[in-house]
């Protein structure tokens, strides 16, 4: 595995997934640490693959606002009617054919 080593590092534990060794920095600035070793991490398959099944699958689906669009549509037209119509009759200017 690797390890690290110097005086400005200690070592705080292991992570428990992977095995791998976790260290703490106690130098308030600038750190020098020693890198020993050679590894990878290697991947648990049959831990992943749990906690796939255990999660709903992800389904791909219309936003709830589309249910109610029609009346949303409806209602933003009757809001720009209105106030075309409130406009029209508070316009000065007027018909030359007479009211």
């Amino acid at each position: 595995g690797v390890t690290l080593s110097g005086k400005d590092i200690e070592l705080a534990g292991t992570e428990p997934k992977t095995q791998a060794n976790i260290y703490k920095v106690v130098a308030p600035d600038a750190f020098s640490v020693d890198i020993t070793g050679t590894g990878s991490l290697r991947s648990t398959d049959s831990a992943d693959s749990a906690d796939e099944s255990d999660a709903p699958p992800v389904t791909e689906g219309a936003p709830q606002v589309y249910n109610h669009l029609g009346w949303l549509v409806l209602l933003a037209f009757s809001i720009l009617g209105v106030g075309l119509i409130i406009l029209f009759r508070n316009s000065p200017v007027r018909s030359p054919y007479g009211k």
